[in-house]
């Protein structure tokens, strides 16, 4: 089974780097029902975010297929050969804003540490998917914040009364 497929891009227009994927969850893949799915297309992406903070960005990673990307190398990985976790990176040529108040480019430095974080999320991932108890952590946390945002989104977070562990 292959752990992975992901081609690397760099992005004229969007800061950080952050990843596309594929909306799994919207068909029944490998006998995964949608919750299932939604969590596990974006559990490889959240460890990214995990292991590089200041230059990885979660919230611009994006998990739909429009139209005109169906031909590209993710979609087709995932939608002909079955492989979940296809994915692309992209890399800004503008920097990164993770931290407003030292916005700045990349540097060739910062692209290679990209590539480190990478390799090391790849050997996480595989990792995690070895041990059921790492992965049920990853993936409490990874729902965790997804339903945080998604409070945000609506506006519901001031309504409802989070427990301490649940706050990011």
């Amino acid at each position: 089974e292959i752990l992975l497929y992901c081609d690397l891009h760099g992005h004229s227009r969007k800061h950080n780097v952050f990843m596309y994927g594929n909306n799994t969850s919207e068909e029944d893949v490998k006998g995964l029902d949608g919750a299932k799915s939604f969590l596990n297309e974006r559990l490889f992406p959240w460890l990214m975010s995990k292991k590089s903070p200041d230059k990885f960005a979660f919230k611009s990673c994006k998990f739909n297929i429009k139209r005109c990307k169906e031909s590209t190398g993710r979609v087709v990985m995932w939608r002909q050969m079955k492989i979940l976790n296809s994915f692309t990176l992209e890399a800004t040529f503008s920097g990164t804003i993770m931290n407003r108040e030292e916005q700045r480019h990349f540097n060739v430095h910062d692209f290679q540490d990209m590539g480190k974080v990478l390799c090391q999320t790849v050997l996480e991932y595989q990792k995690t998917q070895e041990n059921n108890a790492k992965q049920s952590q990853m993936v409490l946390e990874l729902t965790q914040y997804v339903t945080q945002q998604i409070l945000e989104q609506r506006g519901l977070m001031d309504r409802v009364k989070l427990p301490n562990n649940l706050k990011s």
